[in-house]
């Protein structure tokens, strides 16, 4: 008797430790589940009203350019923007020019009459270029960090303006690609 005695004791704490470790497991649980704070959140966050209001004045003044979902977007990987990011910071290092942020510049693939319509980006597909920028002091200048030189940024307007129109004879003659991201997986235009 005194042995199954010892025996029910030793279960019941036993089922109490055990019990306790539950409620310790579901207490981490329920802390991980707690919101995360906005501590961290980015100064240039807008609340969805003015996110609709947005896409509303976009959608009205261009209604031949409306997108599938919302409005007329672009998405890119957040992979190919990391490394996009880790590439001009590294190159603009070597060249010694602080990067400052990235220009990213509207353009489109194919070429179409002033005026056409391109409605759901099916007549000629828009996208976007990115080039990073440094700061001058009065403002955020796109430049190229491969045709840069020390302390010297090379102005993207400026290799532009350079540059004939077309770019088809360079890369024919194996001309070096440039700092500008755009062969990236962006949709609309290579949606997957």
């Amino acid at each position: 008797m005194k042995t199954s005695m010892k025996f029910t004791l030793f279960l019941i704490f036993i089922s109490m430790i055990s019990c306790s470790k539950s409620v310790e497991k579901e207490e981490v649980r329920s802390e991980s589940l707690v919101e995360p704070t906005m501590e961290a959140a980015p100064g240039n966050l807008i609340t969805i009203s003015e996110a609709k209001e947005k896409i509303e004045n976009f959608n009205k003044t261009h209604p031949d350019e409306l997108g599938e979902e919302y409005a007329m977007r672009t998405w890119i990987s957040i992979e190919e923007l990391k490394a996009y990011i880790q590439f001009i910071e590294s190159e603009s290092a070597k060249k010694n020019i602080p990067v400052s942020g990235i220009d990213f510049i509207y353009s489109q693939q194919e070429k179409a009459e002033p005026g056409s319509k391109n409605p759901g980006n099916k007549n000629y597909k828009l996208t976007l270029m990115m080039a990073p920028t440094y700061s001058d002091g009065n403002g955020n200048i796109a430049f190229d960090p491969i045709y840069s030189t020390n302390k010297n940024p090379k102005k993207l307007k400026d290799l532009l303006d350079k540059t004939p129109e077309t770019d088809s004879m360079q890369r024919e003659k194996g001309a070096p690609p440039s700092s500008i991201g755009n062969r990236l997986n962006t949709c609309p235009s290579l949606c997957n």
